[in-house]
């Protein structure tokens, strides 16, 4: 059984995709981070860093109990753990750690700017907001413009980690983006993941 800690984001909606989608049983722990409980002395012990998501796997390598923080490196690692959602040749496995880096140390953060502004600067100005909003928006147009020219469903030529990694700032900024306008690929790749069952048992979660 894994033990999962957790908040509504986008990082955390990461790792219970990828654990929906693997099939393993897990136990959800949720912390509330308006009222900082992932500040609290317990949940410094589990990581330091007070950030989710985190998990605790009884059952990691080689029999050993292992604990992890970070999403992208927890999402990798259950991937393993089932042989699922690693690409089935070395050079598309390298593309998806391109893409898995793109969405969380690019996009991921863009978004979070975004978020964090709207909620704690109440003067934000227009020009403020255009100028976050405008850094997501192009970020997304790169990858909008490598999925129309890969003509390939998924980023890396295959159902993978890295489009479970992108799918939640693309999910939650889903109006900014049909505003901007010139996402058709994009978009209809988000439909596709969010028709999957395990997709929505993990946003229903």
């Amino acid at each position: 059984m894994i033990e999962l800690y957790y908040a509504e984001s986008g990082n955390s909606l990461r790792v219970v995709m990828m654990l929906e989608e693997c099939g393993l049983p897990y136990k959800a722990n949720k912390l509330n981070l308006m009222n900082g409980e992932q500040k609290t002395p317990d949940f410094l012990k589990i990581n330091p860093f007070g950030l989710v998501p985190v998990i605790e796997d009884a059952e990691g390598p080689e029999g050993s109990p292992i604990r992890m923080s970070q999403s992208a490196v927890i999402m990798l690692y259950l991937a393993n753990k089932v042989g699922k959602f690693i690409p089935s040749s070395k050079l598309l496995e390298l593309k998806m750690m391109e893409w898995l880096m793109v969405a969380a140390a690019d996009v991921g953060p863009a978004n979070a700017q975004i978020l964090y502004m709207n909620r704690n600067v109440p003067d934000l100005s227009d020009q403020g907001r255009l100028f976050l909003e405008n850094q997501f928006i192009g970020l997304l147009r790169t990858v909008e413009a490598h999925l129309a020219e890969s003509e390939s469903d998924y980023l890396a030529g295959e159902l993978s980690v890295a489009d479970f990694a992108l799918l939640p700032p693309v999910r939650i900024r889903r109006a900014l983006l049909e505003e901007a306008g010139g996402f058709p690929h994009l978009l209809k790749w988000a439909d596709r993941l969010l028709a999957r069952p395990a997709v929505q048992r993990a946003i229903a979660a």
